[in-house]
């Protein structure tokens, strides 16, 4: 009944929200006229360092899905769980990409006298995505019952979304795969 005003404010201007938020720093970095210092280069590594954590993620998620096409077509049955490269240290490495390259964009700001409250703006989006976004994500990979047993297994060896520093070196200790590995 409701429908178009509810998503109107739910949808379209939270997100124009988001988006106002994770760009202020750009009006830091365009209205400073500060030299370049370290924050200009932690933000560009770490930026650039979401970038490449969200591509590698997202094409590791994209041969996943192809591997399981072909599977289908094999009369296999597909793998239910990814658990392998970025997927193997976080459950969620193309969000935490996403983030880690806003959180670079706000570091910008950081480098800028007069300007650096607006690096904050990024907030807003971060905690959509960790309170709203990834859990719901997390809903649906329950959904199925026969993945079930094997995400719980996955969720507890793996973090949400930064990786546990003991996940950078190795699964933590005790701790299963998910899912059986093909050979």
């Amino acid at each position: 009944r409701h429908f178009l005003w509810a998503s109107f404010f739910i949808a379209f201007a939270s997100q124009h929200a988001m988006l106002v938020g994770l760009t202020l720093p750009f009006r830091a970095v365009f209205a400073s006229a500060a030299p370049l210092c370290f924050w200009d280069a932690a933000a560009a590594t770490c930026a650039l360092a979401g970038i490449f954590i969200a591509w590698q993620a997202d094409n590791e998620l994209w041969e996943f899905m192809e591997a399981n096409s072909k599977r289908r077509k094999e009369g296999q049955p597909p793998l239910l769980i990814l658990e392998t490269g970025w997927w193997r240290i976080s459950r969620h490495p193309n969000h935490l990409g996403e983030q880690l390259y806003w959180v670079g964009i706000a570091l910008f700001a950081l480098s800028c006298p007069g300007y650096r409250w607006l690096s904050l703006g990024f907030l807003l989006n971060h905690m959509c995505d960790y309170f709203v976004t990834l859990h719901l994500i997390e809903g649906r990979m329950l959904e199925r019952q026969e993945r079930v047993d094997g995400y719980r297994r996955y969720q507890k060896a793996t973090a949400l979304l930064v990786p546990h520093f003991s996940h950078l070196f190795g699964r933590a200790a005790g701790a299963e795969a998910a899912t059986p590995k093909v050979e």
